[in-house]
């Protein structure tokens, strides 16, 4: 079974259309036996039955230069690395571009 782990700063009903339609494509890759976390900063997001989900405070807004420290805290997590080594595919929208230099580095990506 594929596992995919969406980091994003929002997840749906939070932010504009990309994460709507994040949110309606995991509803529809559910269906279809994937695994899939979801990592965001969104208190409250609507949950799809079949979706693990962790909220983080690291991926909350800010300005530019806090959010790269942050980023990279969050690299160097423990649980963000373990959620990274045991997924296969790795979607990040937006926000947390950054993450992909740091997940190739690693060999994540």
């Amino acid at each position: 079974m594929t596992s995919i782990l969406i980091i994003s700063e929002l997840f749906y009903p939070e932010g504009g259309g990309a994460g709507k339609a994040t949110y309606l494509v995991l509803r529809y890759l559910v269906e279809y036996n994937f695994k899939i976390t979801v990592l965001a900063s969104t208190r409250d997001p609507i949950k799809i039955p079949g979706v693990k989900y962790y909220i983080t405070s690291l991926l909350q807004h800010a300005d530019r230069v806090t959010k790269l420290i942050r980023l990279k805290l969050f690299a160097n997590n423990s649980i963000s690395t373990k959620l990274l080594c045991d997924h296969d595919v790795l979607y990040i929208p937006l926000y947390a571009y950054p993450l992909i230099p740091i997940a190739k580095q690693k060999g994540y990506a």
